[in-house]
């Protein structure tokens, strides 16, 4: 961001948040390892839905289908049943028609997850 570059100190809460986050894996190394985990369990999930998943370790997963309104009725669909993803529609390499962004948390549980899976499935095959 051209806000954070060159001599530009961080804002105090965005300092405070990247301290918090080290503190956190530092005295809880199983977080890293469940994110990790997660994300590897959502990206084989998805890959078994036949979509195209890279194998980037980033805890976010972009999906890029067919059409614009299918995405747009994916994020729909997911939200009514209570899981929250995000389709932008100009994003960086993601091309014109922009994509489906996934955030992945060490403190998702695999049960959220594999919802998460179910749910695309079930759009995926209307």
């Amino acid at each position: 961001s051209p806000y954070y570059r060159a001599a530009s100190a961080l804002p105090p809460a965005n300092a405070a948040a990247g301290a918090k986050a080290l503190e956190l894996v530092r005295d809880h190394p199983e977080m890293l390892q469940r994110l990790r985990d997660n994300v590897k369990f959502l990206r084989d999930g998805l890959r078994g839905l036949g979509l195209e998943v890279d194998d980037s370790l980033v805890p976010i997963i972009c999906l890029v289908l067919d059409t614009v309104e299918r995405m747009k009725q994916v994020q729909a669909e997911l939200m009514e049943k209570g899981i929250l993803i995000a389709y932008n529609p100009k994003y960086s390499d993601l091309g014109p028609k922009g994509g489906i962004r996934i955030a992945v948390f060490a403190t998702h549980t695999k049960e959220m997850i594999q919802k998460l899976i179910d749910g695309v499935a079930k759009v995926m095959a209307a």
